[in-house]
Parts: structure tokens; sequence; C-alpha cells
């Protein structure tokens, strides 16, 4: 009876929590939205076209797998990565879990947790929610400001106050700005002269020499040293050599 019981409960449990969990909206996209904005080639003698990727990403600068745009797109978020959309575009690109007010899946600090940045960019009309209605690998996502499913706060930084090195809260657009002489997304700067990560100031920085000394030895009043041995004396009146 006991055993029957069990097995009844573990199929509850898978049903509830496929309900919860839906299917990535980028398994059932169709990439030929995004050709006209995208720098594609194509797939052998196929008409599917692959992005060419390799371009730092908008959402993480350190990631250099994302897509390489026309003149006239710019870069989707994260799942849509290798893809881009329009310039005119004001929200995220089909394929994001709830692109309507989300950017990209992950990137920005979570309000919860702030030193992780596995949460999702919003538009300015979003916000972050904390509980994941899709598969893991589709990342975060935001929902509407009014939205009562959704438990988060809007990604600003007048409401996660967490900017990168070298970068400071612009409170009219409530957006992170890399700081002058600097460029990136806010998150991550870097020096528009040297192209380097913005440091922080209080960080110790740690030097690695490699030194080596030679002597050399030459008869007492030998011409073979032709330099004088003139060592100053401490203020002791003594001298050395």
């Amino acid at each position: 009876m006991k055993i029957v019981l069990i097995i009844c409960l573990l199929v509850v449990i898978e049903v509830e929590s496929g309900k919860k969990k839906s299917k990535c909206p980028a398994e059932k996209t169709l990439r030929k939205d995004f050709y006209d904005y995208t720098v594609t080639k194509r797939i052998g003698k196929s008409k599917k076209r692959r992005s060419v990727a390799g371009q730092p990403c908008w959402f993480d600068l350190k990631n250099k797998n994302c897509a390489k745009c026309k003149s006239n797109g710019k870069q989707c978020g994260w799942p849509m990565h290798k893809w881009c959309q329009s310039k005119k575009s004001k929200m995220g690109c089909k394929g994001i879990p709830r692109h309507t007010f989300t950017l990209s899946a992950k990137g920005y600090p979570c309000y919860w947790d702030m030193n992780s940045k596995d949460c999702a960019w919003c538009t300015s009309n979003g916000r972050q929610c904390k509980t994941n209605h899709f598969s893991e690998k589709c990342g975060s996502h935001c929902n509407k400001v009014t939205s009562k499913k959704c438990d988060g706060v809007p990604t600003t930084c007048t409401n996660i106050d967490q900017c990168g090195i070298a970068a400071s809260c612009h409170r009219k657009t409530g957006r992170c700005r890399c700081n002058t002489g600097y460029s990136g997304n806010g998150m991550q700067c870097y020096d528009r002269t040297t192209g380097t990560p913005a440091v922080d100031p209080k960080t110790q920085v740690e030097l690695e020499m490699s030194m080596r000394t030679e002597f050399e030895v030459y008869p007492h009043q030998s011409n073979q040293f032709s330099v004088p041995v003139n060592l100053v004396a401490s203020n002791t009146g003594h001298s050395e050599l």
C-alpha cells in the first residue's frame, strides 16, 4: 500500500512540474525573421543560413559568441544571441522568454543576489521575475510591471543598485552608464584608449618579477676593471666595498 502511494505521489509531482515549466520559446522560433538584420552564410547547398557569430555580446561583453549584425540591425539577447533584429525595436527578440518585456534572459544582476548576473535585462516597462516558468536553458525572464505573477522589480539602477566598475547610475533613465573615458554596457566598462577592462581602485595589484644577479671577479688593481668602485659612505661614517 505504501509503495502504491509513493508511486502516485511521484506521478503527481511530475505532472505539476510539467505544468510549471514550458518549452523554451527559442525552440519554435523561425530564424528567417532575423535574416534581414543578421550577417549570415549559407549552410552547404541548402536555403538554410547560419549566423556569423564571434562578436562580443551586448549583455556580457566577455562573451564573444554573439551575432554580427548588418547596419540596420542590433544584437538579440540570450538565448537568441546569435541573431539580430531591427534597430527600431524596443522589445526583445522573438524566441526570448516573454520577449515583449525581456531584452535578454541573462546578463543582469539578480535583484535577490546581486553577485549573480544570470538574470534578465528588462524593457523599460518590464520587471525582473524571480520565479522561472520556462526550462532552465532559457534563462530568466521579465514581465509587465503590473503583473501579479511576477515577484520582481524593474532592472534599473534605482531599483537594483549595482553598476559596474567605472560606471554610475543615470537617474533620469535608470540605466548604468560607463564614465567618461570608458565604453561598455554599464555592467562592464572598458578603457576607450587601451581597451582594457576597468579595474577597481581598491583592488590590490600583484606583480611577479624575475631577477638575475651576475658577479664579475677581477684581480686586485687590474686594468680590466675600468669603472672605479666608489661607494657613497653611509650616514654612520663607514664605507663598504
